[in-house]
C-alpha cells in the first residue's frame, strides 16, 4: 500500500497508547459538530490497535481507509495511521516507507508476568503453576528477542516484585522461579533494575510497604498499571490466575462496581493491556463460581485490548500466540469533541474494513480529568 512521500513523521512510541493529550480552546479548532453548543473543548486521541489475521499473525500494510472507528455510534475522522513494531522487518519483501514506519522508532515489547498464587483454593494448582513457570522459562528463552523486555510479580496476600524490566534471560528465569514460591517463605527484598532499562520499581514503594498497599488482586492491578504509565508505548501484562470472584450468585460474571471499573481505566490510562492465561481446566469450570472466575479474566482482557486464553493443551501455546499477536500495532489518532468542562468515560468502538482480521483495542478513555462510568 502507498503512501505519500510528504506525510508527518510519526509520534514516538511513548504516545502509543489511549491516552488523553493536550486539550485545546474552540476558537483555534475547527468549527464545533451540531451536537455541541457553545464553548467546546477538542482534544487529540491516540489509540493503539493490535491486528491479526485468522491465524493470529500480525497484519502489516493497513491505512486509514482500513479502519472504522466510532464513539457513541458516531464514525470519527481519523487523522494519521502508524504502524510501530519491535521487529526490523515484519516482512523483508515490503519497504519501511511502504508499512509506514519509520525505522528510527523501532518500540521496545514491554512484558509484566504476573503469578496470581490461588492454591488456596484449589490444591491441583499448585503443579499447573509450577508447569506455567516451567512454560514461562521456556518462553523467555526461546521466542522473544533481544528488544524484548520482561519484569515478573507475583501476588498472594500481596503485589511482589520479583525482578524489574530486564532482557536478561538468567535472571528473568530466577525471578519466575522465585515468583512461585510461597510468600510467606520468600524474602522481602527489591531487584536491583537493569542500568539504563524502564523501570516499574521506581514507582512502586518498598515491598513491605508494597504488600500493605495491595491487600486484593485489584490494588495490586491498580498498583501495576499506575507503575506502568511511566513508561512510554504499549506493555502486555501475561496475568497466569483463575480468576476473580464475583459479588453475585450468578452464573453469568458481573464486574464489581468497587473494583473493575477503576482497575479497567487505569490499565486503559497506562496503556497495559492485558493477557490472560487461565490455569483452570475445562473440566473444574462446571459449577458457577469457578465460571464466573473464568469470565472475570474474559472481561479484564477484553475491556483492555488483550486476549483471554482457556482451552489449551499447555501454556506454551497461549505463550506463544502472545508472542505473535504482540509484534506489532497500529497507533490511530483522531480529534475529540466536547462541551467545555465536561468530564467522563468515552468507549470506543474499533472495526475492520477486512472481515477476516481481527481488531483488538481498548474499549474507552477517561476524558475531562474527571472519573469514568
Amino acid at each position: 500500500m502507498k503512501h505519500s512521500s510528504d506525510r508527518r513523521r510519526p509520534r514516538p512510541p511513548i504516545l502509543a497508547g489511549l491516552l488523553l493529550l493536550a486539550a485545546l480552546p474552540a476558537a483555534a479548532q475547527d468549527p464545533p459538530q451540531e451536537a455541541f453548543a457553545g464553548e467546546v473543548t477538542v482534544s487529540e486521541v491516540a489509540l493503539d490497535v493490535v491486528v491479526t489475521d485468522a491465524r493470529g499473525r500480525v497484519v502489516v500494510g493497513l491505512d486509514r481507509d482500513d479502519f472504522r472507528v466510532k464513539e457513541d455510534g458516531r464514525p470519527v475522522e481519523l487523522s494519521e495511521v502508524v504502524f510501530y513494531s519491535h521487529r526490523e522487518l515484519m516482512e523483508e519483501a515490503i519497504s519501511a516507507d511502504e508499512l509506514n514506519v519509520d525505522t528510527d522508532l523501532l518500540a521496545h515489547r514491554y512484558f509484566i508476568l504476573l503469578f496470581h498464587d490461588q492454591r488456596q483454593l484449589a490444591a491441583t494448582l499448585a503443579a499447573r503453576q509450577l508447569d506455567a513457570a516451567r512454560w514461562a522459562k521456556r518462553w523467555v528463552r526461546t521466542e522473544l528477542g533481544p528488544r524484548d523486555l520482561v519484569a515478573v510479580f507475583s501476588y498472594q496476600y500481596g503485589l511482589r516484585p520479583q525482578i524489574d524490566f530486564s532482557n536478561d534471560r538468567d535472571a528473568i528465569a530466577s525471578a519466575i522461579d522465585h515468583a512461585i514460591v510461597s510468600q510467606e517463605t520468600h524474602p522481602s527484598r527489591l531487584p536491583a533494575a537493569d542500568a539504563g532499562m524502564p523501570s516499574l520499581l521506581a514507582s512502586l514503594a518498598s515491598p513491605e510497604e508494597l504488600a500493605r498497599e495491595t491487600t486484593t488482586i485489584y490494588d495490586a492491578l491498580e498498583k501495576l498499571a499506575g507503575a506502568a504509565d511511566a513508561v512510554g508505548g504499549r506493555k502486555n501484562l501475561v496475568l497466569f490466575s483463575i480468576g476473580f470472584d464475583s459479588e453475585t450468585d450468578d452464573t453469568f460474571f458481573r464486574p464489581d462496581p468497587r473494583y473493575f471499573p477503576r482497575v479497567v481505566q487505569a490499565m486503559n490510562d497506562a496503556n497495559l493491556a492485558a493477557y490472560a492465561v487461565d490455569l483452570a481446566p475445562s473440566a473444574a469450570r462446571g459449577d458457577a463460581v469457578s465460571r464466573q472466575r473464568g469470565n472475570s479474566l474474559s472481561y479484564l482482557a477484553t475491556e483492555t485490548g488483550g486476549r483471554h486464553f482457556s482451552n489449551y493443551v499447555n501454556v506454551a501455546t497461549p505463550l506463544s500466540e502472545i508472542e505473535e499477536a504482540t509484534g506489532g500495532y497500529y497507533l490511530l489518532t483522531y480529534r475529540s469533541r466536547r462541551p467545555a468542562g465536561e468530564s467522563g468515560y468515552q468507549r470506543v468502538d474499533v472495526e475492520l474494513v477486512n472481515p477476516g482480521f481481527t481488531a483488538r483495542a481498548r474499549e474507552g478513555y477517561l476524558y475531562g480529568g474527571g472519573s469514568g462510568g
